[in-house]
């Protein structure tokens, strides 16, 4: 009888390692064209992708901006948009048995950490 244990054990730790490699695959970007060239090269399309959100989304002003001002901005900002407890409801709100997400946590997770 505890072969059978073991067997089964052994069958779910397979299927469980499949289906986390599967999860971290399916979040990878194996490939990106971009010009027409193909970028298969995991630093190339960071690079690429860092390089593009850049150039997107900064303007002289806050090209120059240091790390502590942003830091400052954030921490003037920010809190006054969001209250701890809106946060918290939005947190609560999460089905706790949910698939979790790319980042591996579902709601259960960020419930417990509460």
């Amino acid at each position: 009888m505890l072969w059978i244990v073991r067997k089964v054990s052994g069958f779910v730790l397979d299927f469980f390692h499949s289906v986390v490699k599967k999860g971290s695959n399916a979040s990878t970007i194996q490939k990106l064209v971009h010009n027409g060239q193909n970028l298969n090269d995991p630093s190339q399309i960071g690079e690429h992708i860092l390089d593009f959100y850049t150039s997107l989304y900064a303007d002289n002003a806050q090209a120059n901006c240091s790390y502590l001002e942003m830091q400052n901005f954030v921490s003037k900002y920010i809190p006054s948009l969001v209250t701890e407890e809106e946060i918290k409801q939005v947190v609560f709100d999460l089905n706790g048995d949910s698939f979790p997400s790319p980042n591996r946590f579902g709601g259960s997770f960020y419930q417990a950490c509460w």
